[in-house]
């Protein structure tokens, strides 16, 4: 009976002495895990996503605004406008430059310092050439606007242009695009231009198909045996 008491007894220190150290383990761990004086899990400054998020903070949020006219006509060039910031103090510049403007809100964009704007539009659709830009901002406050020549190339209910504006910001580029939508209507000459085109291309045809029909009735003529006659 003695013997069995002490077997117990051994087991129940033993217990004891392996909880004791479990429960040393994990005070120790989070003594290792908690920062010094109850503060906050420090986060890394360094990575290589750092000085993009350190640019992203210095750049401000303006909106953005196009300036067009409410439809475009093939073949005619128009000049069209983006402006960042404040569209009141470009007001006369705007009516100066474009005309018939219409004002369309786009979304935000963010910029610094200095900012590049480009114009984008698919080849076939239009031919796009830089005009004037105007800065009349302040210390306080953002008036910017940039205009393009645009000749459309062909109608369309909807054609699509893009302003891609860079923001070079310690020592990156960070890149936004703002889309734009304009009808373009079809004109007389335009019009006139795509019959005789139609017109040149069908006779063209005409004649070649006639050319060929000509040779092959001769050439069939040609091979054709003589009438035989007797006395």
């Amino acid at each position: 009976m003695d013997r069995r008491r002490r077997r117990v007894l051994g087991i129940l220190i033993a217990l004891a002495v392996l909880l004791a150290g479990s429960a040393l383990f994990l005070v120790s761990a989070d003594r290792e895990a908690s920062p010094p004086d109850g503060g906050a899990v420090p986060t890394p400054t360094d990575g290589p996503f750092a000085e993009v998020d350190e640019g992203l903070e210095n750049l401000v949020e303006e909106r953005a605004t196009w300036q067009t006219p409410t439809s475009l006509a093939v073949g005619k060039s128009h000049r069209i406008g983006l402006v960042i910031g404040d569209s009141g103090r470009l007001r006369t510049r705007i009516d100066e430059l474009i005309e018939e403007a219409v004002p369309r809100e786009a979304s935000p964009v963010k910029i610094g310092p200095n900012v590049r704007v480009a114009l984008w539009v698919d080849a076939g659709d239009a031919t796009v050439k830089p005009s004037e830009a105007v800065d009349q901002s302040t210390g306080s406050q953002i008036a910017m606007l940039w205009t393009w020549f645009v000749r459309p190339l062909r109608p369309a209910d909807r054609m699509s242009f893009t302003a891609h504006v860079e923001v070079p910001a310690e020592g990156h580029t960070f890149s936004t695009d703002i889309p734009l939508s304009v009808p373009v209507e079809r004109t007389v000459s335009y019009t006139a231009q795509q019959i005789f085109t139609n017109w040149a291309t069908w006779s063209a045809i005409v004649v070649a198909v006639a050319t060929g029909g000509r040779w092959l009735w001769k050439r069939r003529r040609g091979k054709q045996p003589e009438e035989s006659t007797e006395a």
